[in-house]
């Protein structure tokens, strides 16, 4: 499976998963610059990933991040569906033959455009190498 393949894939997975109405790929910090966030959001930033014999492990990062009341009310209910909607993904791509490396979730209050609750995973999603590039380039 390809780098773009497992993008592809991750991103399917965020827009099957309840509560996420959008998806940014590659820099959470876009949050900051967009003017209509349609909150929740799924975002994955690459990492550096590592070729180990036949297989290759593709490190990221996902996010899922959603807006606070103004007291602040929702936090922790933010933080639980994020925990609980990366983990879906993450249990989704174990069942399309890709081993997921163990992780630990990272809760987190950001200010972006506007004050926000959220989860972080770094995960290590390893496949077989492919031996045929099917790009043209």
């Amino acid at each position: 499976m390809s780098l773009i393949d497992i993008v592809e894939l991750v991103e399917d997975m965020a827009k099957n998963q309840p509560n996420i109405n959008q998806i940014l790929r590659d820099d959470i910090f876009a949050l900051n610059t967009l003017q209509d966030v349609k909150y929740s959001v799924f975002c994955s930033t690459q990492l550096q990933h590592k070729e180990s014999g036949d297989f290759i492990t593709y490190y990221f990062t996902l996010f899922y991040v959603d807006r606070l009341l103004s007291d602040s009310s929702n936090q922790t209910e933010i933080q639980s569906a994020g925990i609980n909607i990366l983990s879906n993904i993450l249990k989704r791509l174990e069942g399309n033959d890709i081993e997921v490396e163990p992780h630990s979730y990272q809760v987190f209050n950001q200010r972006f455009n506007d004050e926000c609750a959220g989860v972080y995973v770094t995960v290590g999603l390893t496949v077989p190498i492919e031996n045929i590039c099917s790009e043209t380039y």
